[in-house]
């Protein structure tokens, strides 16, 4: 799946392989672009949901890092990414 525009955040799912249960994790990246000061500032995030194919984790990665950007997950941020 390919990175995500939200709210000038990019989001990029990147899944991992469970070797013990072949399940797909829940993990993305948030990147906020700064090109004011030529950077780019990264951050992961993870959750402990995981499916049976990449293709759902990476759907859920994109909505997971979409709630994060919205304030629904009170213990994430991406305030330091600003």
């Amino acid at each position: 799946m390919l990175a995500t525009i939200y709210k000038g955040f990019e989001l990029s799912p990147s899944p991992y392989q469970l070797r013990e249960t072949g399940e797909w994790t829940v993990r993305v990246m948030i990147t906020k672009h700064h090109d004011s000061r030529d950077e780019s500032l990264v951050k992961p995030f993870s959750a402990s949901n995981a499916f049976k194919e990449r293709k759902d984790a990476e759907s859920h990665a994109i909505q997971f890092g979409k709630e994060i950007i919205d304030g629904k997950h009170l213990n994430l941020s991406v305030d330091d990414l600003l």
